[in-house]
């Protein structure tokens, strides 16, 4: 019974310091409140609808029996977007990626209005999962092409990867079995750069295993440049450590 006082004294204490620290926390919020009121009354990024874009997509992945992600883990990987100038007009051309459905090229019309243009273009990307995708000038002739990699527990043929070749009038045909780049791995991503410095663009697959047996093998396509050419190099995965810790063109060209 002698102790409550004291208790009681604490608690009171404790209870002026506790009701101090609200009022001081709700002062500062209200003021940190108009603060940001303030900043974003003029915000730095404006939200356009779809009915003013014109932009609809939607990457539905839906999973069934055949597959899900029991039976393949990475079928919520998503896909990619990717942004170029496919027709010189000095507007960025919209590229969308589709797990399951079908991808979707967005021609920049000008004041953020864009027309899809997937079908007279013919770059849907097929049937298939579609994963990472690319927008370069895989030949070199100035335009952009549109590189898509594929996935997916299918029949192999289905997840060659897709080389979208330029045309020069909003079209475009797929190369990927003359360049020797319709690898039927499991690819995520595709990545291209000069790995021996010839002025050719070289290509690194990122694939995913399947079987955790295969994990070490990876592959590089080199541009042989005749014509354009690759051929598939195999890289172990120590050189893969090597190569995130030093000096990609020189690991790389060390060991061709």
């Amino acid at each position: 019974m002698l102790n409550l006082p004291i208790i009681f004294n604490d608690f009171k204490s404790y209870g002026s310091y506790l009701l101090l620290l609200i009022v001081c926390s709700f002062h500062l919020s209200c003021s940190k409140s108009s603060e940001f009121k303030k900043v974003t009354s003029d915000p730095l990024f404006v939200f356009r609808d779809s009915s003013q874009t014109n932009i609809n997509f939607i990457n539905y992945v839906e999973d069934g029996n055949e597959i899900n992600m029991f039976n393949y883990e990475y079928f919520y990987n998503g896909g990619g977007v990717a942004v170029g100038d496919i027709n010189q007009d000095g507007l960025a051309d919209l590229y969308f990626s589709s797990t399951m459905g079908f991808c979707k090229l967005y021609l920049n019309l000008g004041n953020f209005k864009f027309k899809d243009i997937t079908q007279e273009a013919g770059v849907d990307g097929g049937l298939g999962i579609k994963t990472g995708i690319s927008m370069v000038d895989l030949n070199g002739d100035g335009l952009l092409d549109i590189f898509v990699s594929k996935s997916g527990l299918f029949d192999p043929i289905y997840r060659e990867n897709i080389a979208y070749i330029n045309n020069g009038n909003l079209t475009f045909t797929n190369r990927a079995p003359e360049y020797h780049l319709n690898d039927q791995s499991f690819c995520t991503q595709t990545y291209f750069f000069d790995m021996d410095l010839d002025n050719d663009l070289d290509v690194f697959m990122v694939n995913h295993p399947v079987s955790w047996q295969d994990i070490n093998n990876i592959y590089i396509y080199q541009d042989e440049k005749a014509g354009i050419m690759y051929q598939k190099i195999q890289v172990e995965l120590i050189l893969v450590i090597d190569f995130m810790k030093t000096s990609a063109m020189a690991i790389l060209r060390t060991f061709l």
